[in-house]
């Protein structure tokens, strides 16, 4: 399960939720081919409706490029939006059909492509590195709170590489440099969130603490956009199979969401908010949100 903010996504892991289906619902199932009618193998399909329950819910397909959804995820046949993610691939059609009893039929079709920009993940960029020490060290610097390179920095490599200037290299690293201030800005203002103390300097709080060395690795390793990239693999089997499901849920911002935990009957998520005293919940059936304030 995943809860989704306004901005951002929190991924927490939890067992499949069962919940009964509206009235209007119908199950969901289909096919993912290329364009020769190959099945595409391991690929994540999400769906989203305007129904009660998750804002978004994610299965996989099988060797056959089969897929199926719960029907607990209750789907309506309107408002069905359809995303594909599958390394090496993009998705150029969706259709959805009626199938027999109450059932929806959904076959997506996908082109192969060398650019894997939209769906390697962050972490093929830093695959790219090759001195390991320097890579593992920023990984402790930043990655602990957020994927880098994600799609917001690649926008913004690409947004420096459209400056104009002769010397390429001061021009990322002032780029850089103020990207560092901003996320530790952001920090301090995030987590001040509820305080009546004066805002704190943004250079002290839980922030990148080694900014210095963070700007230099970003000025050496990205100097240009990051529009493209191919030849990326797994590396090892994916930790999902045709039967996991991922739900996500949209929490109300601000919020600082990390961890959560299933509890309760009937089972309830609740969310702690590690930027203020509460701990927020989900109804994992209906997707209503609630907040316990913690004194």
């Amino acid at each position: 399960m995943r809860m989704r903010s306004h901005q951002a996504l929190v991924p927490v892991v939890m067992a499949m939720l069962c919940g009964a289906a509206s009235a209007n619902a119908a199950s969901l199932a289909g096919d993912v081919r290329d364009l020769s009618g190959k099945p595409v193998v391991g690929a994540l399909v999400t769906v989203s409706s305007p129904t009660a329950g998750p804002t978004a819910t994610t299965v996989f397909t099988d060797a056959a490029g089969h897929f199926s959804f719960p029907v607990s995820a209750n789907f309506a046949p309107e408002g069905l939006k359809v995303g594909l993610r599958a390394l090496g691939y993009e998705l150029i059609d969706s259709r959805t059909n009626a199938g027999g009893g109450n059932t929806l039929q959904l076959t997506l079709v996908a082109k192969a492509t060398a650019n894997q920009i939209q769906s390697a993940p962050a972490s093929a960029w830093l695959g790219r590195v090759k001195d390991h020490d320097a890579n593992a060290q920023f990984v402790l610097d930043c990655v602990g709170c957020h994927q880098v390179p994600g799609g917001q920095f690649r926008l913004y490599a690409g947004t420096i590489a459209d400056i104009d200037g002769p010397d390429r290299k001061d021009i990322s690293k002032q780029s850089y440099s103020a990207l560092v201030k901003y996320m530790n800005f952001i920090s301090a203002e995030e987590f001040m969130r509820g305080s009546d103390a004066p805002p704190p300097d943004a250079h002290s709080v839980y922030s990148v603490g080694n900014g210095e060395r963070v700007v230099d690795f970003l000025t050496a390793r990205f100097p240009t956009r990051m529009d493209s990239i191919s030849g990326y693999s797994w590396g090892a089997p994916l930790a999902v199979t045709p039967k996991t499901t991922i739900h996500e849920y949209e929490l109300p911002r601000p919020n600082a969401v990390r961890e959560a935990v299933l509890l309760g009957n009937p089972e309830k998520l609740y969310v702690a908010d590690v930027a203020s005293s509460r701990i927020l919940t989900i109804d994992p059936a209906t997707g209503k949100t609630g907040a316990i304030e913690i004194p």
